[in-house]
């Protein structure tokens, strides 16, 4: 019985194993996985930067694999469609702590005009940091929150940092550090 599954997507979801048959079912699987798609990139804020299209071939690769993992079994089409969402989301996700990442290593970087994604990331990592490396944490809240130049973060930390040898080194490891702490994966 077909009833809500006009197209037979679920009945291919369980059958597919010729070529095909795969070939079928992703012609029958792709209006819904660009509507996810859509509908994923709008709830991220990046419709100007992600395109529906892309987004689900970035993540065929993945649908595909499971689809041919004799273990893996969607009961139904929403079953499929459920982890292809997940699979996107995850997929976007992964792009924002890229994104985010390279954005905290900019030398220019003045976290008030930051992107909404790094304010989105920032204090939890900012938290850690502080317990890692206290001072380098502070130096990097200094100049990056707040816009000190060296001179007056080594005033303000004057017990901590005599030069800006020093200052410059905490920050670049205040920035890598972070970096992974946004982009685990790099």
């Amino acid at each position: 019985m077909r009833g809500n599954d006009p197209n037979g997507v679920t009945d291919l979801l369980r059958s597919a194993r010729t070529p095909e048959e795969q070939d079928e079912l992703w012609l029958k699987l792709f209006p819904g996985l660009r509507q996810i798609a859509v509908r994923r990139i709008a709830a991220s804020g990046r419709q100007q930067q992600e395109r529906p299209t892309e987004l689900v071939n970035q993540v065929f690769p993945v649908l595909a694999a499971r689809l041919k993992d004799p273990t893996v079994d969607f009961p139904s089409r929403g079953h499929f469609f459920k982890y292809a969402r997940m699979a996107m989301q995850s997929s976007l996700r992964d792009e924002a702590r890229k994104r985010v990442a390279e954005e905290i290593l900019d030398d220019n970087l003045l976290l008030p005009t930051a992107s909404p994604a790094l304010h989105l990331v920032i204090d939890d990592a900012l938290d850690t940091l502080h317990v890692q490396m206290p001072r380098a944490a502070r130096a990097f809240e200094l100049r990056h929150l707040f816009g000190f130049s060296h001179s007056e973060i080594r005033e303000e930390m004057k017990q901590d940092y005599r030069s800006d040898a020093s200052l410059a080194a905490d920050l670049t490891r205040a920035k890598r550090a972070l970096a992974s702490l946004l982009n685990p994966s790099e």
